[in-house]
């Protein structure tokens, strides 16, 4: 299977991502595209903002933020307007999995924070 950070920042459209540890530390980040600004602690603190939503999708004008939470992680990933929503949320998902497998799961993730 292929690796799902690679995965999601070959999606068409997306244009980064960043994944922490549920307390903000940095476990991964790449960008495609130069940000005007900002830090990844910014980033982060739009996921402290949103409180214990487990997920988000924010449309802005030139793009969309979508925010996955599980108890151990926290990712980012940001596109363009148009993006293929439904394959950001399974790569999504299949990410948090191998970062944090739930009771009884194969917890054998190599990204395991």
């Amino acid at each position: 299977m292929q690796d799902p950070l690679a995965m999601l920042l070959g999606l068409e459209g997306v244009r980064g991502v960043l994944l922490f540890r549920a307390g903000g530390e940095v476990l991964f980040h790449r960008f495609r595209v130069s940000l005007n600004g900002g830090t990844t602690a910014d980033w982060f603190g739009l996921a402290l903002a949103l409180g214990n939503t487990r997920e988000a999708e924010m449309l802005f004008e030139r793009g969309r933020v979508y925010l996955f939470r599980s108890p151990r992680a926290v990712l980012l990933v940001l596109t363009g307007v148009v993006a293929p929503s439904a394959v950001i949320r399974m790569s999504s998902a299949v990410l948090l999995a191998e970062v944090d497998p739930g009771p009884g799961e194969p917890g054998g993730g190599r990204r395991r924070p």
